[in-house]
């Protein structure tokens, strides 16, 4: 009856591997749990047999051994599980992180020429491209990021659309142009200066729009200036916030140090 003995206080040792099983994975604690249960119905089966007649005389040799082994095993499983089944690690997501972008340090360069009837200080970084249709329409193009501004040119004292061109039709067809964006366009902030005696009004856009800065410049006599800037990129305007901004600023550097040629 000894081993009969063994065998019902084994209870412990399962007791103990099963606290050690509930600190597993799921997925190892369920093959855990699934052999503490073989080892329950093989016990029970044993029990069983070791109260027929005369089991003890048959049975006892073959089921010390197991003890001894099953303690063994036991005691391995238990440093297996001690050692093998840590806290669970908690996963976070990833951060929400932009493309890494290098901007070049501001540098400008005079545009001065008789070509045109103005003369402003434009980026280094960037290149004149003149227009294939108006003279005195000009684009400054920045290879690296490519974004453009464009530049376009009235004389007051030549005819606009087949009228007598003023200031406030060209501003105004300037600034119809700009609400035309309102469908995505989450904000647009409208502001007036006065430049070197120049006019300025300057838009300044947020949203996913296609161009983010512009601005009207004249003189109220002769010569009208009006300027945006484009990206040809199709990334989202959150990634492309520093090289908005930078571009943004060579925008106001122009109509800062704009002026006229009489």
């Amino acid at each position: 009856m000894k081993v009969f003995f063994l065998l019902r206080n084994n209870f412990f040792g399962r007791a103990l591997v099963g606290v050690s099983l509930r600190s597993c994975p799921q997925g190892r604690r369920a093959a855990g749990f699934a052999s503490l249960r073989c080892f329950a119905a093989l016990r029970t089966v044993l029990t069983h047999a070791l109260r027929m007649p005369h089991a003890d005389k048959f049975l006892a040799p073959v089921l010390s051994l197991f003890n001894r082994r099953f303690v063994a095993i036991l005691v391995c499983l238990i440093a297996l599980l001690y050692f093998s089944c840590g806290r669970r690690k908690q996963y976070v997501p990833k951060p929400k992180c932009y493309n890494i972008i290098h901007l070049p340090e501001p540098a400008y360069q005079r545009l001065d020429t008789v070509a045109y009837p103005y003369s402003f200080e434009y980026s280094k970084h960037a290149r004149l491209v003149p227009d294939d249709k108006e003279r005195l329409w000009l684009s400054i193009y920045y290879p690296k990021f490519d974004a453009t501004i464009n530049l376009t040119y009235f004389d007051l004292t030549q005819p606009y659309k087949g009228k007598k061109a003023t200031m406030h039709s060209i501003f105004e067809d300037h600034r119809r142009l700009i609400y035309a964006h309102t469908d995505k366009v989450t904000s647009i902030r409208e502001k007036v200066y006065k430049v070197n005696g120049n006019k300025i009004i300057w838009f300044d856009l947020q949203g996913e729009v296609g161009t983010q800065g512009q601005f009207f410049a004249s003189d109220s006599l002769k010569h009208v200036l009006v300027a945006n800037m484009y990206f040809k990129t199709a990334l989202k305007n959150d990634s492309l916030a520093p090289v908005i901004t930078f571009v943004k600023n060579d925008l106001a550097r122009i109509y800062q140090t704009l002026k006229w040629k009489r």
